[in-house]
């Protein structure tokens, strides 16, 4: 792979496995709310590290498989499965007052999250394909020297030239000119 698609790719793995880790979280305090009618304590540190090694491991996923011709459908589909995993990993903690099942609502507002999430990356990989163009428009060449400081150019003369006078008095009596006056 070029420079610019390595980027792109660890671009859109961070992207994913952030995107994943955030929406799980917030749909997770979303769904408790709405099931209890009263806010819920956080999750526990274990789910938490476990949704967070999972994203990792998502979003690695997503930088590490490219599909040219269907780069929509994989970001679509790395993006489900990261929010799949992240809704597991919290949902295993003990005493959870919401099921794990999916309703509608949940999963139109799973497909919306996906949809606007993979617009945002998308326009993000744009966006560092801009910057690192520009970036590279505006350094140096790697090895090139460093740039000197420019210093002003003062002209000092090395030897003072000295003309005779005598020279030039006497060149000025010559035959040349106009005639004399009559």
């Amino acid at each position: 792979m070029r420079s610019r698609q390595v980027g792109v790719a660890k671009v859109r793995g961070t992207l994913v496995g952030a995107i994943s880790g955030a929406v799980s979280i917030l749909a997770h305090g979303v769904g408790s709310r709405a099931m209890t009618g009263a806010p819920m304590p956080g999750p526990s540190m274990s789910s938490v590290l476990l949704l967070i090694a999972a994203c990792a491991a998502i979003g690695t996923a997503a930088a590490s498989v490219r599909a040219p011709r269907h780069e929509w459908l994989l970001l679509a589909a790395t993006l489900t499965g990261g929010q799949a995993v992240g809704h597991l990993m919290l949902s295993l903690q003990p005493m959870e007052p919401h099921s794990s099942g999916l309703g509608l609502g949940m999963l139109s507002a799973h497909a919306g999250a996906v949809a606007v999430s993979a617009a945002l990356i998308r326009a993000a990989e744009y966006a560092y394909l801009a910057a690192v163009a520009v970036w590279q428009r505006v350094r140096p060449p790697v090895g090139s020297p460093e740039p000197c400081e420019a210093r002003p150019l003062v002209a000092i003369p090395v030897v003072r030239a000295t003309v005779a006078r005598s020279l030039l008095l006497a060149s000025a009596g010559g035959t040349r000119g106009p005639p004399l006056p009559a």
